[in-house]
C-alpha cells in the first residue's frame, strides 16, 4: 500500500469520525429539546450509516462522502459572498478580501478531500485508450 493510498484511508477515517461526532451532537440537542427529536434521529442514522461505511472503505460511502464534499465547496462561497450576507454583519461588512482569505484555502481542502475519497478510475484521465 502506498502513502498516497494511506493519505486517502487517513481521509475517510477523518471524516467517519466527523460523522460519528456529528450524530452524536444531533442526539444531544434533541435529548436538550434543541431539534426535533424525528429530524436528529434521521440525520444520525445516516451519518453513522456513512460513517460505518467510510471505516469499512466502501466505494459508494466514500463517494457519497466526496458528493457532500463538492457540494460544500460550492455552497460556501455562494453563502458567504453574496449580498444579502452583508445585512448580517453589525456595522461595517468584511471586505471581500478578507472573505477571499478564508473562503479559498477551504475550497480547495474540501475539493482535495473530495478527490481523496473519490479519486478518478482512470489515471491518464480519459486521455488515450
Amino acid at each position: 500500500m502506498g502513502r498516497l493510498d494511506w493519505v486517502r484511508r487517513i481521509a475517510a477515517y477523518l471524516v467517519a469520525i466527523w460523522c460519528v461526532w456529528r450524530a452524536g451532537d444531533a442526539c444531544y440537542g434533541a435529548f436538550l429539546g434543541q431539534v426535533a427529536l424525528i429530524g436528529a434521529a434521521a440525520l444520525s442514522i445516516g451519518l453513522l450509516t456513512l460513517a460505518l461505511g467510510l471505516l469499512c472503505m466502501n466505494r459508494y460511502a466514500r463517494r457519497v462522502a466526496a458528493a457532500f464534499s463538492l457540494l460544500a465547496a460550492i455552497i460556501i462561497p455562494l453563502g458567504v459572498i453574496n449580498p444579502f450576507a452583508a445585512m448580517d454583519y453589525p456595522g461595517e461588512s468584511p471586505t471581500v478580501m478578507s472573505l477571499l482569505a478564508w473562503i479559498i484555502p477551504a475550497v480547495a481542502g474540501l475539493l482535495l478531500l473530495a478527490w481523496l475519497l473519490d479519486p478518478p478510475r482512470n489515471p491518464t484521465l480519459g486521455h488515450g485508450n
